[in-house]
């Protein structure tokens, strides 16, 4: 169901000066946008450098090169040379954030794949652990730069760097981890049509809205309920999309005092524990989420073990006659559709002389060249043992003959290797019957006619193609 991934590589420079000006460029934007949003007597409030260039290595492996490791180090000092930074400062900041990139970096490469992209709801409680234990690396660097700058004591910098980095790191982190490219795009522009599918984005706004509205101390927890009915409802790149947006607005509502904590005195302390509360409940919508594309990945698979034969994995008899009495079904009248059966040639001498093992590699072998032959949109099944059919919705006789003709060539051309270095090859016979223009066919008669043409072949010497006639009634089957 997911998305391949690309693989790490170790190469010394990059595949071209365009991924060290990627890198560079995206590092040096993030960091610009952080610097910006930098309260007076604080560090930044959202810093979303890190995140965004741990999420760039963990999804494209292959930029983990010293020179692309190097543009980002280049980028961050850039940044804060550039907003009036000393350079002291910005080489110790800088040093903090890539060290916590580069443990995030290598922690997330000790993990599996399914648990790297959050595809398992365990992996929700690896995002958490891997957030801490870098936002606390990188604070314990960072720590002396509070004191520098704001005059902080030691256990105050340290909290206010580890809170920041921790909550930027679960929020940004999971909408990288989790897009799976175009297709995800697609399915959101496709889901979207349904007017109802809007209505858990629509409560959370409002939600957001009313947290605005109300202020107090609690008020950053409304939108929890919203949060948790989009990720019931949403694929897990969307509910982490959607938390992120929440998240940034609840930031932003707490650096404009929108979140008060009347009861505490220091607005350190509060700032500290709304960055804490905020990363807390990112993880709820999150785990729901996971939790349920887990499911939602297993129902796929046991439909998918149910109705796929095992060895060949084309459609079963069951579920190839039940897709095609829906698609002859769903056929206006006079439709043009045909129907091909098809058998392996000599398929029990195979057996006999080589042996099942070999037999099951030819049967995986015909089913491949076959589903390569026919477009992706037909349906192909296996009936039992060496038969196998498939429906072509739209296709006439002469097209239906091409294909089959297609099909035929490309099984002619197929070797299969057996444990012994010997190989084989294999051969197909087919028989084609049409949707009769009257209307009144069904799926059991043209799956008949079809294999009385089958017959027909082999009884003319296999490895050819036979169309049904009406004449083939009174021809009895081949042995």
């Amino acid at each position: 169901m997911r998305t391949s991934h690309k693989t790490y590589s170790a190469r010394v420079l990059p595949n071209s000066l365009a991924d060290v000006l990627l890198v560079g460029s995206i590092v040096l934007a993030a960091s610009l946008f952080g610097i910006l949003t930098r309260p007076v007597g604080f560090l930044a409030a959202i810093w979303p450098a890190n995140a965004i260039l741990l999420g760039l290595m963990v999804r494209n492996r292959e930029l983990a090169t010293p020179a692309n490791w190097i543009a980002a180090f280049v980028a961050y000092v850039a940044a804060d040379l550039l907003t009036g930074n000393s350079l002291g400062i910005t080489v110790w900041l800088t040093v903090a954030n890539i060290a916590e990139v580069l443990l995030g970096f290598h922690l997330y490469m000790r993990l599996k794949p399914e648990d790297r992209f959050l595809n398992r709801p365990i992996a929700i409680v690896c995002l958490l652990a891997i957030a801490v234990l870098t936002s606390a690396f990188s604070a314990v660097i960072g720590t002396g730069v509070s004191h520098l700058m704001f005059q902080r004591d030691i256990i105050g910098g340290f909290t206010v760097w580890f809170t920041t980095e921790l909550v930027n790191l679960l929020v940004i982190l999971p909408t990288l981890l989790t897009w799976s490219g175009k297709s995800e795009l697609r399915a959101i522009v496709r889901r979207a049509r349904d007017p109802y599918r809007w209505l858990p984005a629509i409560a959370l706004i409002a939600l957001l809205v009313t947290s605005w509205l109300v202020r107090g101390p609690g008020a950053f927890a409304y939108p929890i309920p919203a949060l948790i009915w989009c990720a019931l409802s949403y694929s897990l790149f969307t509910t982490a999309t959607l938390t992120l947006l929440s998240s940034i607005i609840q930031l932003a509502g707490a650096s404009l005092g929108f979140h008060e904590f009347a009861s505490i005195a220091d607005p350190l302390a509060a700032t500290i524990s709304i960055r804490l509360a905020i990363a807390m409940i990112v993880l709820a919508p999150l785990a729901v989420a996971s939790v349920n594309a887990a499911r939602e990945d297993l129902l796929q698979r046991l439909n998918h073990t149910a109705s796929h034969d095992a060895l060949t994995g084309v459609l079963s008899r069951a579920a190839f006659l039940e897709q095609a009495e829906q698609q002859l079904g769903n056929q206006p009248a006079n439709a043009r559709v045909a129907l091909l059966m098809m058998d392996i040639d000599y398929f029990k001498a195979i057996n006999d002389r080589y042996g099942h093992l070999m037999g099951d590699k030819v049967l995986s072998a015909f089913a491949a060249a076959a589903e390569t032959a026919l477009s992706s949109d037909k349906l192909f099944g296996r009936l039992g043992g060496e038969e196998f059919a498939a429906l072509l919705v739209g296709a006439d006789e002469s097209a239906a003959l091409a294909v089959a003709e297609r099909l035929r060539r490309a099984v002619e051309r197929v070797t299969v290797m057996a444990e012994d270095g010997s190989s084989t090859s294999t051969t197909t016979s087919i028989g084609i019957a049409s949707l009769e223009s009257n209307g009144q066919d069904d799926l059991t008669s043209l799956i008949s006619r079809a294999d009385k043409a089958l017959y027909l072949a082999k009884q003319r010497g296999r490895n050819r193609v036979e169309i049904y006639r009406p004449e083939q009634d009174t021809q009895a089957p081949a042995a």
